[in-house]
């Protein structure tokens, strides 16, 4: 939100009510992208429902890695840039 916004007051008005799962769901139902808000599954339409359940059968969900292995090397130069960068 930027420093000048005159309707902050709103700006989180709007926040708070976009990240109800009840509206979450209904939002999914328009637009057709999962939602981050927990529960919004909840409040969905049959179509979402069937799609999600079809993109991910069973324990689908629970074996997704959102973070793949990483290789030694890469972590080394990661954690040496970020120690330049944080002592420089």
């Amino acid at each position: 939100m930027s420093a000048a916004a005159e309707n902050v007051e709103q700006a989180y008005a709007l926040m708070d009510y976009v990240f109800q799962p009840e509206v979450a769901g209904k939002s999914i139902d328009v637009h057709g992208y999962n939602s981050a808000v927990l529960g919004a599954d909840g409040h969905t339409g049959p179509a979402y429902k069937k799609n999600f359940a079809e993109a991910y059968p069973g324990d689908a969900l629970a074996n997704l890695n959102p973070w793949p292995a990483e290789a030694q090397w890469y972590a080394d130069v990661r954690t040496e840039y970020r120690n330049k960068f944080v002592n420089a």
